[in-house]
């Protein structure tokens, strides 16, 4: 996520504080099995349908659909095992929102695909608030933006690209009924 480029390193600092451990990306103690599966799905194109485990590193997996463009949609589901992807799907969303560079994230394993429902289908609007004038826009997927009030952007999320790390936390802090800090950092600001 780089609303304003503040948390770029993060994730960067994550690997260098792993290097310093002496871990590598793959894992301290990966088996040659898990090498082998992390390595092949850095290289698997993800495709519209695509359902993704992701490894929220406290033993518990969510899992997301990959949609148009570099659009994502997470489901609020959360297990310790892979439940039917039918199940999955029918899991209320969470959010959709922009992911970055997710088809080479190895923690993001495809399980499956599915044709999506016509509710995914379907572009959300996001909002955007300029950082000196702090006026609203609502972000459209024909790449306009049209002036907006605070109550036009109610209920929509903030126009960012969300690093996999970042997400991540998000996901965890959903499900432990926490507020996110990421999410909190983008807020609108009211002045």
């Amino acid at each position: 996520m780089r609303p304003n480029g503040r948390f770029a390193g993060r994730c960067s600092q994550m690997r260098r504080q792993r290097r310093a451990r002496g871990e590598n990306e793959l894992g301290l103690y990966a088996s040659n099995q898990e090498i082998e599966s992390k390595l092949m799905s850095k290289k698997t194109p993800r495709t519209v349908g695509d359902i993704l485990k992701i490894d929220l590193k406290n033993g518990k997996y969510g899992f997301a659909r990959v949609l148009p463009s570099i659009l994502c949609a997470f489901y609020d589901i959360q297990t310790e095992v892979a439940p039917n992807i039918d199940y999955i799907i029918s899991r209320p969303v969470l959010f959709k929102i922009w992911v970055m560079d997710y088809s080479k994230n190895a923690d993001w394993q495809v399980i499956g695909n599915r044709a999506l429902e016509p509710n995914l289908k379907i572009i959300p609007l996001f909002c955007k608030q300029d950082i000196i004038s702090k006026k609203l826009s609502i972000h459209r997927d024909d790449g306009n933006d049209i002036p907006a009030t605070l109550a036009e952007c109610e209920g929509l999320e903030i126009a960012a690209v969300w690093s996999a790390c970042h997400i991540e936390d998000r996901l965890r802090d959903h499900f432990a009924g926490q507020k996110n800090k990421w999410v909190e950092s983008i807020k609108i600001k009211i002045s």
